[in-house]
């Protein structure tokens, strides 16, 4: 028997901010502990992030770019902030400066520190097989949607236990990030042990997003696309970002998928059960 109140408060504890959303935990998940574990699983993806930026510190003291110099400096600026994974875009803008004045930075890298590429590739299963649900809607609707998400999905046990969490933008996308996810879903890879458990899941959120139809459109690059403003896709679009910038992304993640999902992706539920694009499994559950 489901549970007769649709509010978030008795699925979620009470949310807290991490950088641009609020975050939703599950109420039967330890909030100290999650935080924990959280700081370990990206502790190695900072800290690659922060030893790349020091070896563009140390060549620079060779080239003495100054518009590399302010790359630089913004970037610890970001650090400080503890802004995950923002660097990407500053080494991107340090290997397109260098790269206009005819230095093959990669190249240069790969030879005289690959492990610093590596770092970025041999970080924790569980934070490169995240299994999340992104959803582009818009921003004045997103708490609405949220609710009724609670009332009409994860008042769903057999849903809600495989939930770890739920974030919601906290402010209005600027205009150039207009396609970002508004609403993320986490789900819980281990708590989907069968194919029938996860057709279960996919066609209960597909009704959900039929009955509730947006005309936003999502950005899909490294992504999954379910229908024109929800994706998935496993790990973090910003790490893929790093990835591509590096030349790597296909060490990790399956071209097959268009970079959406894990390649050889071990325990993860989508490995057993085939690795196919979400429109697939939809058509394969109504069979």
């Amino acid at each position: 028997m489901f549970m007769s109140s649709s509010n978030p408060r008795h699925i979620f504890h009470p949310p807290h901010l991490n950088n641009n959303y609020r975050v939703y935990l599950r109420n039967d998940i330890d909030p100290k502990r999650y935080k924990q574990y959280l700081l370990n699983l990206y502790g190695g993806l900072n800290d690659a992030d922060n030893a790349l930026k020091k070896w563009f510190e140390k060549s620079n003291e060779l080239f003495q770019f100054s518009s590399i110099t302010t790359i630089l400096q913004e970037w610890t600026k970001k650090l400080e902030m503890k802004k995950n994974l923002t660097g990407v875009y500053y080494a991107m803008a340090i290997i397109s400066e260098l790269e206009r004045k005819e230095i093959n930075v990669l190249q240069l890298l790969q030879k005289e520190q690959p492990k610093l590429i590596d770092n970025f590739t041999k970080l924790p299963e569980e934070l490169l097989t995240v299994l999340r649900i992104n959803q582009c809607v818009p921003y004045e609707a997103v708490l609405g949607l949220f609710h009724k998400l609670c009332s009409e999905v994860l008042i769903d046990p057999k849903i809600r236990t495989t939930v770890d969490r739920v974030e919601t933008l906290l402010t209005p996308p600027s205009e150039q990030n207009i396609k970002y996810p508004t609403l993320i879903i986490y789900l819980d890879n281990k708590s989907i042990k069968t194919q029938q458990d996860l057709n279960y899941i996919l066609e209960k959120y597909n009704e959900f997003f039929n009955r509730y139809p947006q005309k936003t459109q999502i950005d899909n690059s490294f992504a999954d696309p379910w229908n024109s403003f929800v994706n998935v896709t496993q790990g973090f679009k910003l790490h893929k970002v790093y990835l591509n910038a590096l030349g790597v992304i296909d060490r990790v993640y399956s071209k097959e998928s268009g970079f959406a999902y894990r390649i050889n992706d071990g325990d993860s539920c989508l490995e057993k059960l085939g690795l196919k694009p979400v429109k697939n499994l939809l058509s394969g559950a109504r069979h």
